[in-house]
Order: C-alpha cells, then structure tokens, then sequence
C-alpha cells in the first residue's frame, strides 16, 4: 500500500506546483504589438506571486508594455513566437533602483525589474524586444537636453537587483534602449543558452554583472553595441566574486570581456574559459579598476579572437568615482595582483583605434603596481606598420581618466606588449607575427620590477633600434626569446635599469645583445605632467602682436596629444603656476615650416624659466635654448646672472652661455630635453647627454614658457617634478 500512497501524494504535489500556472491572455493581455498590456501583466505577476508562485505563460503573440516587476517565486515563460515588446514611451518605465553609471550619467530606469526577490525566472524559447531605436527616436522629440545626458533617461531591457536565486535560460533579448540586462547585488544567478541582439543606439552593453556573487554564465551569443559581458561593481558595498563563464561568442563595438570601469568593491575569484571574440572594435580582454576595487585571483583561458581592435588592455587607475549618492564615498587606489591570462590567440584588426596597432597593453599609475599578472601560451598577429619615430612615442599617465585604449593613444611605443607600473610581470611562451616591418620594439617596460620573459618566438623585422627595450627596470629575466629580426640590439637598457639576466637567447642578425643608455636616471612615475596632450588648461598664451590669451592664427595648438607651435609670430605659453626647485622633461621635433627671422638660419625655440610674471618678450628669465646646433645652451635675460666654471657672469641685457654643442637629432625625429633647476643649479640635458651646467643663479623662482620665434615645431611631454 506504500507505492501506491507515495504516488497520490507526488501527483498531489505536482498539481499544487502547477495550479497557479497562469497564461497570460487568460488574464486579458492582447498580442497585438499595439494593446500597452503593463497594469494586466503586472497583475497577474503579483497574483501569481502572493499565492506562492508559479509561471506566467506568454503564449505566441507581440505583447507591448511598459515596466512590469518580477516578484517572489515567479517565472515568465515564453513560448515560441511569444516576444514581450518594450513600449517606445519613456513615460511607461520605472526606475526601482537609481544609480549613476561610469559616465556620469543617471540611470536605472527598466522593461522588466525585480527588486529584493528570490527564486525568479525568464524562461522559454520567445524573445523581448526594447525597441531601442524607435524609443530614441520618440524620445528626441521632446527630450531637448544633450545626447550625453538624455540617454540615461532610457530603460534597460532587464534588471535584478539584489535577488537570490536568478534563472535567465533559453531567451532573446534584443534591441535594448541602454543596457541589455543588469544584474546589481544578486546571488546564484544561472545565465545560459541566452541570445543578445542587441545594437542601433549607444550604451548596449549586453550582460553587466555588478556586485553579484555565485553565478554561472555558459552558452550565450552576444551581439552588442556596447561591452558584451562586463563586470561592474557601483557599490563599494559587494562585489563580483565566485563567478565561472564559459563557452560564450562575443561581438561588439566596445570591449567583448570587461571588468570595469565602474569599479569600487573587488573583483575575484572569477574564472572566464572558452570563448570566441570576434568583429570586436575596443579590445578583446579589459581588465581595469580605477575606482578603489581590489582586482584579484581572475583566470582568463582559452580565448580566440578575430578581427578584434587591441586585444587586451590591463590597467590600475585613481579616477575613484563614486555611482550612489549618498550611499557611497569616494575610496583610495585599489590593486591588480594575482590574474592570469592563458591559451590565447588573437588576429589584430588592420586598422585599429591605435594607429600603428598595438598588441597589449598594462599599465598601473605612479605608486600603485600592476602585480603578478601572468601572461602565457599568447599568440597574436597584428598588421605592423611603425616607425622608429613611433617607437620614442610617451604615453599620457592619465592617471584620473576614464580608462579605455584610446586614453593611452594616439599610438603606443611597442607593437607587442607595452608595460608600465608593474611587478611581477610574467610573460611565457609568446608568439608575436607581424604582416608588415615594425621598426618599435616588441615589448617595452617602464618602471617595473622583477620581470620575466620566457620563450618567445618573434618575426622577422630589420632597421629597428632594440627588439625589446627596458626603462627604469630593477631585476628581469630573459630567457630562450628566439628571434628572427635585425636590429641595432637585442635589448636596450634606459634610465635606471639594472639586475637584467639573459640565457639561451637565440639572437642571430642582431649587432649587440645589449646596449645600456645611463647618462640620466630620470624616473618617469615621480613626474606630472604640465601638458595633458588635449588642451592647454594650466597655461596662458602670449603673442607679441596679439597680447595675452587672443591667437586667432592658433600659433598654438593641441591634437592627437601633441602641442603643435607654427612659430608664425614671437610669443609663447606660459604656466599659471610658479616653481621653484623642479626637473622638467620635454620631448621636441621639428617641423619643416620656418618664418622670418628664421627663413635661411637655424631654428630657433627655447623654454625659459624662472620667469618673473611679466607679458613681454622675452622677460627677465633663465632659457635652455633650442636651437639648431647648440640645443641646451643658457641665455640668461634681463641681468640675470649665474656661476660657470667658477666665475659669475655679467648682469648683461642678455648673456649666452654654451659648453657642448651638436648634441639634438635631425629635423622630424623626437629630442628629449631636460631642465634640472635646484637651489641655484641649472643643469640643461639634452638626449640624455649634459650639455651646460651653472651654479648660484640669481633667480631661483618663477613661472615656464615654451617659445615660439620663427620655427615650426611640435611637443608630446611637458612633465615635470617638483624637488
């Protein structure tokens, strides 16, 4: 009698599951594509919920509606052919959960939202519909506010806000008015065999993981306008952690695997395996915090990518913005340790938002290291195409700015892997190919410490000045890089660099395994910079004929990072701020154009400090002259004197000063200059070379001009360190 009681009282049980099954047209709800069906579904939902839950069944049919809530112990399922279709009314949605997003921008507002729920679920084989485009195109009509600003305005397709127990299994999403769905805060959270079609207006990031923890994520295929799978933490109060993806296929206009930007509580313990990238404009791999997030025990493996702009990008930022009002405050600067990257092959789109392309790129900022970050089994083939005058290109610290590869551009100085800020560093078994000759190294490293490069197999290249190149490294291994090129040297030591070991490196065609540049001993991560390659904020301007900031030739401009001065008229840019003890570095090339007086006789430019605040030219100041032949001579203007080889000079009008000459590069290729002015002592450095030195100046503080006097010329550093 057992088995036949135990079988009453499954099927009992099974009716009792089942009973609020709920089809949602048996509740009125019209499928139409016309009906606005919000306050029936909505009904319906909360019927179903209060009773102990259930399924809403859409059955085939275009059910047009504005915000519906999920509540507790509810699913929707959808049908074949059944499509739940966002109203293009903005006045149809609800925000439940307001937040701010990395941009700035106020947003929350959503199709279909749970809040504080648990045991939801969106099931079946049917799709939902934003509607993006057409809910823009509405909106515009009315809302007049600047597209930066109005486009928060717009729903999400889906949000779970700190739900427990998520099921997303099996739909399309399609078409989002923002972002494609956002799960904030939420626990066990299951995605898979989930289709995203979801492109036309911008902000379509596909699935955005904030602050959730216990999830599961496998089998989508995402088509985005914006980043397809991003992790984001907007609350300092939980973070992504204990999350496995895989087997996902990624398209997008943005980033395809994203941690970031937003960025304040920790990213770890995340595992990402098995996916294919492709037709991908922003990076493949971004792996970035800039908000105060700990980013750490993160495993990237098995990955290929085609046709994809920049491959990775890593970066430790201090934007340190902050998403919640009121509930949030700003934090400090978090780390990056412990990621590692394995089994990577990825095909470099031709032409890329880094003009040469460049394969990878790591970087921390000044006192806070990228550490431990493994790279290994890496292949990546890029178009090639840079010059020796990209090789020397310096990359903006852009230390507080929003962080993507274009922040870092126009270009970067290796076509390989770039590397800056970092310890610990391990890059194993890479294999870089190249379509075209590339005169910059293949990998270069600015400040880093205990580096490792292990089995590498690089291309054939000729005509470059290094194949890799180390500035300011302290300790790195370099063993069996296996290498086809020509070059004036396997490696090239700058700066302070030092404990570098190399062994079983296979070299042929190369002129010298090492050449060691130490004339200077600058460390790039002390400096800040004065020009921040967009504009000339921090700086006024003064033309002779003209007077203080009216240049209606633009004697003086700014783009693609570099300070651009035609040398048309006599004047200069002049710093708002005045120093005292400092060295300064500035990088100069020049160009083709000269003017009178300048038209048959060596260019002429200078950088003048210690300027006494005055607009005329030239007031009284110490110069460090650039000019054609005896670049980093002194002029001392105005009765300024100083203490050379002994002996102080007159209290002339003007005073010229040269001990070496000869010491800048051709016309179009980069100088670097550096001004050492520290209690007195003046110390001009040319091409890391010391070309004049004086002692006792008598004016120890002021003001910076860069000058133009009659020669084109272009700057990409003005940086400086206060002493």
């Amino acid at each position: 009698m057992k088995k036949p009681f135990l079988f009453f009282i499954n099927l009992c049980f099974t009716c009792l599951l089942f009973a609020n099954d709920i089809d949602i047209t048996k509740y009125g709800a019209v499928g139409d594509g016309k009906t606005l069906n919000t306050a029936i579904i909505q009904k319906a939902i909360d019927d179903c919920s209060t009773s102990g839950g259930g399924k809403i069944v859409f059955p085939a049919g275009k059910y047009l509606t504005g915000t519906i809530v999920l509540k507790d112990n509810v699913t929707i399922h959808l049908d074949k052919d059944a499509l739940i279709l966002g109203s293009i009314n903005v006045d149809d949605y609800q925000n439940m959960d307001p937040f701010t997003d990395g941009l700035g921008v106020d947003v929350g507002w959503a199709l279909i939202v749970s809040v504080d729920a648990k045991n939801i679920s969106i099931e079946g084989e049917g799709a939902i519909d934003g509607q993006g485009s057409k809910l823009k195109e509405q909106q515009i009509k009315t809302d007049t506010r600047p597209e930066g600003q109005r486009w928060g305005r717009r729903p999400f397709l889906l949000r779970i806000v700190r739900c427990n127990g998520v099921t997303v299994k099996g739909i399309t999403l399609l078409y989002s008015a923002a972002w494609t769905s956002h799960y904030f805060q939420s626990t066990k959270v299951q995605i898979e065999n989930v289709k995203i079609l979801s492109r036309g207006v911008a902000h379509n990031d596909g699935i955005d993981i904030d602050g959730c923890q216990d999830v599961q994520i496998s089998n989508c295929d995402i088509q985005s306008g914006d980043d397809a799978l991003c992790f984001k933490t907007t609350s300092s109060k939980m973070g992504c952690k204990d999350i496995v993806v895989s087997n996902m296929r990624l398209k997008s206009s943005q980033g395809a695997i994203k941690m970031g930007t937003e960025s304040m509580a920790p990213f770890e313990n995340i595992k990402i395996s098995n996916c294919y990238i492709y037709q991908t404009n922003n990076g493949g791999i971004k792996l970035l915090t800039v908000d105060g997030a700990h980013l750490r025990n993160i495993e990237i493996t098995d990955i290929t990518m085609v046709d994809v702009k920049t491959p990775m990008l890593f970066r430790l930022g201090s934007r340190l913005s902050v998403f919640r009002k009121g509930k949030d405050v700003q934090q400090s600067t978090g780390t990056f340790e412990n990621v590692v990257i394995k089994n990577v092959k990825a095909k470099s789109s031709d032409s890329t938002q880094l003009k040469p392309p460049s394969g990878v790129l790591i970087t921390g900022v000044p006192g806070h290291y990228i550490t431990n970050l493994t790279l290994e089994n890496i292949e990546i083939e890029l178009p090639g195409g840079g010059t020796a005058e990209n090789a020397r290109q310096s990359v903006p610290e852009a230390i507080d700015k929003y962080p993507e590869v274009k922040t870092f551009g126009p270009l970067i100085p290796a076509y390989g892997i770039w590397a800056r800020h970092v310890k610990g560093l391990k890059l194993i078994n890479v294999k870089l190919k190249l379509k075209s000759n590339d005169l910059r190294p293949a990998f270069i490293c600015e400040d880093g410490k205990d580096i490792e490069l292990k089995d590498w197999k690089l291309p054939q290249t000729s005509g470059a000045e290094s194949i890799l190149r180390l500035e300011n490294v302290q300790g790195a291994n370099i063993n069996k890089i296996n290498v086809k090129a020509s070059a004036a040297a396997f490696i090239r030591l700058e700066g302070n660099s030092e404990n570098v070991n190399l062994s079983k490196n296979k070299i042929s065609g190369i002129k010298k395994e090492i050449e060691t540049i130490r004339e200077t001993k600058t460390v790039i991560s002390d400096f800040k910079p004065l020009f921040n390659g967009k504009n000339l904020s921090g700086w006024n301007r003064f033309l002779k004929t003209k007077g203080k900031n009216n240049d209606p030739d633009t004697v003086f401009s700014v783009s693609n990072g570099l300070l651009h001065i035609t040398g048309k008229e006599f004047g200069y840019v002049v710093t708002e701020k005045t120093y005292d003890n400092f060295h300064l570095v500035v990088e100069f090339k020049w160009g083709e154009k000269k003017f009178a007086p300048r038209e048959d006789r060596p260019r002429d430019n200078g950088i003048l400090y210690y300027v006494i605040p005055e607009d005329k030219v030239w007031p009284r100041s110490i110069e460090c002259q650039i000019q054609e032949g005896d670049c980093g001579d002194f002029w001392l203007i105005d009765s300024v004197t100083v203490v050379m080889d002994g002996a102080r000079t007159a209290p002339t009008k003007n005073t010229r000063l040269i001990k070496k000459k000869d010491n800048e590069k051709p016309t179009g290729e980069w100088n670097r200059i550096e001004v050492i002015a520290n209690n007195g002592k003046c110390t001009h450095i040319v091409n890391g070379v010391v070309v004049n030195e004086a002692e006792d100046a008598s004016l120890r503080s002021g003001r910076i001009i860069i000058q133009s006097e009659g020669a084109e010329i272009w700057y990409r550093k003005i940086d400086i360190k206060e002493l």
